[in-house]
């Protein structure tokens, strides 16, 4: 008798939480919205004395309705941006430098569920100034799906070793 009963207590909690969960998952997260899944990779050369970022950026369209890559207005478009961290920037102090913007993805258009692509590029940041301790790798690009935008910006830090090897 004590088992069923906490059987049946287990059956009716299982119920509880499985019946939220799906009143979470279909109502309110609008389960036809994009789910976007974005990375970014990068590392850095250093050749005569110049610092190059090479870069491999990604979009999984995971589910959801169909989804537009925006490339207007032209701060919409998809874009790498590479910039300086300084000892001071780098405690939040001071915003980072930006050095370079590249434009990345400027084929594709729309990503159905499933469906994924992918860039990949290398830029030059110039001579290293002396206070940069480090170069931040943003990739920014923004999606529509039907009368409504969302912004994604994915970031990676790229430390600078002690002693960088010159790759001549």
């Amino acid at each position: 008798m004590v088992i069923q009963t906490i059987g049946a207590w287990i059956t009716i909690l299982a119920v509880l939480v499985g019946g939220g969960w799906a009143w979470w998952r279909y109502t309110r997260q609008k389960p036809d919205l994009p789910r976007v899944n974005a990375t970014v990779d990068a590392s850095l050369s250093t050749v005569g004395g110049l610092d190059y970022i090479s870069f491999g950026v990604t979009i999984t369209h995971v589910s959801g309705g169909a989804l537009t890559i925006e490339r207007e207005p032209t701060e919409d478009a998809p874009r790498v941006e590479v910039s300086q961290l300084s000892r001071i920037s780098a405690h939040g102090d001071l915003p980072p430098t930006i050095v370079v913007v590249a434009p990345v993805l400027v084929r594709d258009q729309t990503l159905s569920g499933g469906e994924f692509i992918q860039d990949q590029g290398m830029v030059s940041v110039g001579v290293r100034r002396v206070d940069t301790v480090a170069y931040q790798v943003r990739f920014i690009f923004s999606g529509g799906w039907e009368k409504q935008s969302w912004t994604w910006s994915p970031n990676k830090i790229l430390p600078l070793p002690d002693n960088v090897v010159d790759k001549e």
